[in-house]
């Protein structure tokens, strides 16, 4: 069924919200994405919410893009649903593949309603609370997205249990899609990898990130170690406030939001990666560190231990629990030659995760919806 797709030369129009900033989720997916589509001979154009609006396209990573101005409130969907709609008369999509937002992409239902170009329906994440926190109104919505879309698709199956709990309309109908991951050889040079002896976490900072979580369980080590931070800080100060009070400016650097490539060349060139979160729908991140050669300290949770083994790719720890976050990284710190084997192993499984796969799978996906 890929086959009968792919190379048709069909125009699939991506909407995903991001800020375009390189470190961005959605910016990596929505970019490895189009590239995908281009190489297999169909064309892919960018729709995000969000931007100035302007009438003809601008471009992001090559690759036409409209930004369909802002569509957070109620009171912007109608300006919204007129962007997209000269977005659709002069582009003319035959699918659109809408990678869920919550309330920055609800004015996409409008326009749906009218329409009948097939909707593919990604969820990257899913949290019942958040989305009734936006109000009444955008449940609604989301049940007129799931209703319109011709198949949905979600990262992680916690992320489709989740949603079917809360939306009955989604019951039985969504695939498991995982992300893909840049893949990169490990890092070679011994020397180097010695001389950068630090750990790293990417993402931001924040409760369901677990930043404190970690920040405590640096505070509980016995050897000291520098860790690195990249990511926003979305804690209003009280993140750089907790490592002052733990006494750990000396051994922690906040670098603050950092382009993908040199989140890869930190990674290449850390001890270790430490994935600190309470919530996590896929991991991104620990399989980009495991692509660049790393093990990873992580939390057991399901949607990681789908494809992470307890001390075969990485060591887990107990989810919210500071305590058993600083015993994982002590194992690690202590047995060099522990690590260095789920460094081997971890390399081999982010080769699982090429984007050559998710793709193809999207492909019988894009197929089936078309038809």
């Amino acid at each position: 069924m890929a086959q009968a797709y792919i190379g048709r030369g069909m125009k699939i129009a991506i909407l995903a919200k991001t800020s375009g900033r390189p470190d961005e989720t959605f910016s990596i997916v929505a970019e490895a994405m189009a590239r995908r589509i281009d190489a297999a001979g169909d064309r892919p154009v960018m729709i995000m919410p969000g931007g100035k609006e302007r009438r003809s396209p601008q471009s992001f990573h090559g690759f036409p893009c409209y930004f369909a101005g802002r569509m957070g409130s109620v009171l912007h969907y109608p300006l919204a649903v007129l962007h997209l709609e000269r977005m659709r008369r002069r582009e003319r999509p035959d699918l659109i593949h809408l990678h869920f937002a919550g309330a920055d992409t609800f004015g996409l239902a409008l326009f749906l309603l009218f329409r009948k170009i097939p909707v593919v329906l990604t969820f990257h994440a899913f949290n019942a609370g958040r989305l009734r926190s936006f109000g009444r109104r955008y449940p609604i919505f989301l049940k007129i997205l799931l209703r319109r879309s011709s198949r949905l698709t979600v990262v992680s199956r916690p992320v489709g249990l989740a949603l079917e709990s809360a939306f009955p309309e989604a019951g039985g109908r969504w695939d498991v899609v995982p992300n893909g991951v840049p893949v990169r050889p490990p890092v070679e040079d011994a020397g180097e990898r010695s001389g950068d002896s630090y750990l790293l976490t990417a993402g931001d900072l924040c409760f369901e990130k677990g930043t404190d979580l970690l920040l405590m369980a640096m505070a509980e080590l016995r050897r000291p170690v520098r860790l690195v931070i990249c990511g926003r800080d979305l804690t209003g100060g009280r993140i750089p406030n907790l490592i002052a009070k733990l006494g750990l400016k000396s051994r922690v650097e906040w670098l603050g939001p950092v382009p993908q490539a040199r989140v890869h060349d930190l990674m290449r060139r850390c001890l270790f990666y430490v994935c600190p979160s309470r919530e996590e729908s896929f991991g991104l991140a620990v399989l980009e560190a495991m692509a660049c050669g790393k093990a990873a300290v992580a939390p057991a949770l399901e949607s990681l231990r789908g494809y992470l083994q307890d001390g075969i790719e990485a060591v887990l720890f107990k989810p919210g629990s500071a305590a058993d976050l600083a015993r994982g990284i002590e194992k690690l710190l202590s047995h060099g030659p522990l690590r260095e084997d789920m460094e081997i192993r971890a390399a081999r499984l982010a080769r699982r995760f090429d984007w050559e796969g998710p793709y193809r799978r999207y492909a019988e996906i894009y197929a089936a919806a078309s038809t």
